[in-house]
């Protein structure tokens, strides 16, 4: 189970709630799994949502 799971801004990682279509947003989670904590960041160019 995630830590947390966030969608961000890519200029000031502010909190996205309705993506729009052609704006770039990152998706960022972090999760523990056993002894390791996971962080990842994926920059998103969706062209329609």
């Amino acid at each position: 189970m995630p830590e947390y799971l966030e969608l961000v801004e890519t200029t000031n990682f502010t909190p996205v709630q309705n993506p729009l279509p052609g704006k770039p947003f990152a998706i960022c989670i972090a999760a523990h799994i056993e002894q390791v904590r996971l962080i990842d960041n994926i920059i998103i160019r969706a062209s329609h949502i």
